[in-house]
């Protein structure tokens, strides 16, 4: 709004100043050719013609920033309205001129008159062509040409001072000599400031050839009849009169625009005919980003394969042709075909007897085809089309389909086509498989983040402190595979001398391991704190894990009640890997092997049946050594197994450890086995009788 109103002030002041001068040329011209009373009035007109210059060049300059957002055409549009607009007023003057002659009544007033307008046009038409000019050449800033335009700018100041014929300056013609040919060279090397040319597509380059020519034949129509009018004006044509009196200023900015307005004509026609070819490259350009864009934006492999194909089309100058999906199985490849322009029976033709697709990717080039009626394989197929060309879609990792493409026209397919598919079907395999790998690498990231979350809820399942006894030291640790597994133990204290103790290990490994474990929690507590024997808190546990576990879900199970008053423990094993017993008295180690099978994989009566209860004594010094198979199944570098008796023998050389038993052992196997990370899931739980 501000710019506006700034912009209305010039406007009206560059018409008063025009007005002005007009006025006075008229009052003190009628009389003044012929009367030496004119030279007291010369440097006033002078003034008021600089005055009226200055301040329409200061309108014209704020009106190109008003029309900024005009695209060049429309500029031109505005430019060649003006003088045509100017021509016809002063073309209408003209006329009426030439056909009342002297005859017209106030005739030299007229002439006054009809120069006034030529003057206002003029500087409008060659103004605003200027400064959309200065626009055009500055359309890439460059140091130089800023540089260039500074320098122009302080000829054109000082032509414009020295417009005052009589202001005192010595040798006033070779100044303006000088200044003219300095600003016509420098005019030379601005109007070679093209560039925004190759900015415009073919239609925008023709129009721009239009608008130009004829902005080149108004200038000389009003070169035409400013020449006329100084015939009319003075009698005589004289080149000192036009060069260097009001014309100097008028006509170095006129020598600017035409040379520009010529030397962009002639760029325009040289860059004509190439411009479908930039085109196309431009837009191949363009499909390349569009198809990085589509595949960015969206998961859906369809929306990029739908890009790859109006691009490929398009580079290929054709409207036929459709995508192949790869799949290992040939009755699903012509499924959801992207198809442009055919018939699904057409492109049908050309694949149910010819494997094309999978003879592209295996080879990993393009096939082609150039006339298919001479082609042995295609001649006897019934087609209106002559070329064909398949490409194949992928990346050393990943297989996504075949190109094919069809024309009307023998030999269709140049080699530069050949190359910018190529391209083009490698780089949609490419972001494919990158889209694809970001996406594998957030699921894996988010599955990292649940394993954490999930290892933080299994930590929480087992116990962190054991009960106190004065009587009884617990040591237990557990170790995984992956980020949580399937083993689990638990000690529940049942009074001040008793204690519940339990080991299991679930079938298999990992997240659903993890979650049968945390169901065996459940289970344990729900059961571990009843009145119920060993043998019946065992049968239940059997039955809850058929019920809630799925078929071919087992888990080995060790339950275990300490009686400290008794001097005893009582065991029930279900499958699981036996116990170690250390006797202090005899300081030897002895398995405790029982009979029973793991729960979940018989009925309450086969499991009850092979199911025992044994018990042991167990007083001060005596030791029992809880583990899961991973412990004995760890093999070295070797492949040689730890087994029984190799932790037996462990068992029996640790009994002084002053430590944890439980992380001893498992610090010892991880050494034995020169690994950080154990294959199977390891845990252990030790139950030492202190006093």
């Amino acid at each position: 709004m501000i710019l506006y109103k700034k912009n209305t002030f010039y406007f009206w002041l560059g018409f008063v100043s025009w007005l002005l001068f007009s006025i006075y040329n008229y009052i003190f011209g009628t009389n003044a050719l012929h009367s030496m009373a004119f030279r007291y009035h010369e440097f006033l007109a002078d003034v008021l013609f600089v005055l009226f210059i200055f301040t329409n060049f200061l309108y014209l300059q704020k009106s190109i920033y008003k029309y900024e957002k005009l695209d060049i055409n429309e500029h031109f549009l505005y430019v060649n309205v003006t003088g045509i607009i100017g021509l016809a007023f002063l073309l209408a003057l003209q006329v009426i001129r030439l056909m009342f002659g002297n005859s017209l009544p106030f005739s030299i007033e007229y002439d006054q008159a009809k120069e006034s307008f030529f003057w206002y046009f003029i500087v409008h038409f060659l103004g605003y062509a200027y400064f959309f000019f200065r626009r055009l050449s500055l359309y890439q800033r460059t140091k130089k040409r800023l540089d260039l335009w500074k320098g122009m700018e302080i000829l054109l100041g000082a032509c414009l001072v020295i417009a005052f014929e009589n202001a005192g300056f010595m040798f006033e013609i070779y100044l303006k000599y000088i200044l003219g040919i300095s600003a016509l060279l420098i005019s030379v090397f601005i109007s070679f400031s093209v560039d925004w040319i190759a900015y415009l597509n073919t239609k925008q380059k023709l129009n721009a050839l239009i608008s130009v020519t004829l902005f080149l034949l108004i200038g000389l129509a009003f070169l035409y009849i400013s020449d006329l009018k100084i015939q009319w004006l003075k009698g005589k044509l004289l080149y000192d009169e036009i060069l260097f009196s009001d014309y100097f200023f008028i006509g170095v900015i006129g020598n600017f625009v035409i040379i520009y307005g010529i030397i962009s004509l002639l760029i325009l026609v040289f860059n004509l005919p190439t411009s479908s070819l930039f085109e196309q490259r431009s837009d191949e350009i363009f499909s390349f980003q569009r198809i990085n864009q589509t595949i960015r934006n969206t998961e859906d492999k369809q929306s990029a394969l739908n890009a790859l194909m109006d691009a490929a089309l398009l580079s290929a100058n054709t409207s036929f042709g459709w995508i192949e999906n790869y799949s290992d199985k040939k009755e699903d490849r012509n499924s959801g075909l992207t198809i442009r322009n055919l018939k699904e029976e057409e492109a049908m033709n050309f694949t149910k007897d010819f494997n094309l697709s999978e003879m592209v990717l295996n080879e990993n080039k393009f096939y082609q085809i150039l006339d298919l009626k001479k082609d042995n394989s295609f001649k006897l197929i019934k087609t209106r089309f002559k070329s064909l060309l398949v490409v194949p879609i992928q990346t050393s990792g990943l297989k996504i389909g075949a190109l094919f493409l069809l024309s009307e026209v023998s030999e269709s397919f140049t080699d530069r086509t050949l190359l910018t598919l190529m391209a083009l079907c490698e780089q949609t395999a490419v972001a494919l498989e990158n889209k694809l790998l970001l996406k594998e690498s957030l699921d894996l990231e988010r599955y990292k983040v649940q394993l954490t979350i999930a290892r933080e809820i299994q930590d929480g399942l087992l116990p962190k402190i054991f009960p106190k006894s004065n009587a009884i030291t617990f040591s237990a640790k557990a170790l995984y595979a992956e980020e949580v597994g399937g083993d689990y133990f638990d000690i529940i204290s049942l009074d001040k001398d008793s204690f519940r103790v339990c080991i299991g290990d679930v079938s298999g490994k990992g997240t659903q391991a993890a979650f049968i474990m945390a169901e065996m929690k459940g289970i344990f507590h729900a059961l571990a704190k009843t009145e119920y024997a060993l043998p019946e808190i065992m049968s239940r546990a059997n039955e809850a894990v058929l019920d809630c576990l799925g078929k071919g879900t087992f888990v080995t199970f060790i339950l275990i009640d300490i009686l400290i008053k008794e001097n005893k423990v009582s065991l029930c094993r279900a499958g699981h890997c036996p116990p170690f017993l250390y006797k202090s008295i005899t300081n030897t180690v002895t398995p405790l092997i029982q009979k029973g099978i793991g729960l979940g994989i018989a009925s309450k009566n086969d499991f009850e049946k092979n199911l025992t209860i044994e018990s042991y004594p167990f007083e001060v010094g005596d030791q029992i050594l809880l583990y899961t198979d991973g412990i004995v199944e760890a093999r070295n570098h070797d492949n040689e197994e730890f087994g029984y008796e190799k932790l037996s023998d462990w068992f029996l050389k640790n009994q002084t450890l002053q430590g944890s038993t439980a992380e001893k052992l498992l610090s010892d196997i991880l050494n034995w086995t020169q690994k950080q990370v154990p294959e199977d899931d390891f845990s252990v739980l030790s139950i030492k009788r202190i006093s």
